[in-house]
């Protein structure tokens, strides 16, 4: 299988992201095109994770370690990149009744902004959005590797990019909302 290098994905990936708008010709289906990728690439890349990590035996599906796993591991592992993370702990559930998105457990997992030119993310450092492109989702395909990962573990999760420099914000940001309650451990290595 061929691999590719940190720096030239991170370089590339505005040309990734630009080429697939051409092809499809609509916002809409270009952003369900870079999930797609990123999902494609995200259950590919979690055996490799766990494989090459020197993270301890059996993922336990504590959300708080899986968050920093993520963002400390999983990004310096195949982007170079760190992140920050924090975990917020949601509302229990209610007879049976799942929260609202809102009081779900979530992470945080955020990049430096352009105005911070000694720490900000190659993957967004020049890029601006066009007012007529501003319903592209230009983090799909990492979005899609974090969501196709953590599926091929059984883990639910809607992600968010709540935060976005390339919009004008002055950081980037993902929101990661845990579905469900998690509670089954797996074979392998334990992340905490």
């Amino acid at each position: 299988m061929m691999k590719v290098n940190a720096e030239l994905f991170l370089l590339t990936y505005g040309a990734i992201v630009a080429q697939i708008i051409e092809d499809k010709k609509d916002i809409k289906e270009a952003n369900e095109t870079l999930l797609k990728y990123g999902m494609a690439i995200g259950n590919r890349l979690v055996d490799d994770f766990l494989s090459k990590t020197d993270l301890e035996t059996g993922v336990t599906g504590k959300p708080e370690a899986i968050t920093q796993a993520i963002a400390k591991a999983g990004f310096k592992a195949y982007l170079g990149l760190t992140a920050d993370a924090k975990f917020i702990k949601g509302d229990e559930m209610e007879d049976g009744i799942e929260p609202s998105r809102e009081h779900k457990d979530r992470a945080i997992i955020e990049f430096p902004g352009k105005a911070d030119r000694g720490k900000m993310c190659p993957v967004s450092a020049f890029v601006d959005i066009p007012e007529h492109l501003r319903g592209l989702q230009y983090w799909g395909i990492i979005v899609g590797v974090m969501k196709g990962a953590l599926k091929m573990l059984d883990i639910p999760v809607e992600i968010e990019v709540t935060k976005d420099s390339c919009v004008g914000d002055t950081k980037t940001e993902f929101t990661i909302y845990f579905d469900k309650m998690l509670t089954h451990t797996y074979e392998g290595r334990k992340i905490e």
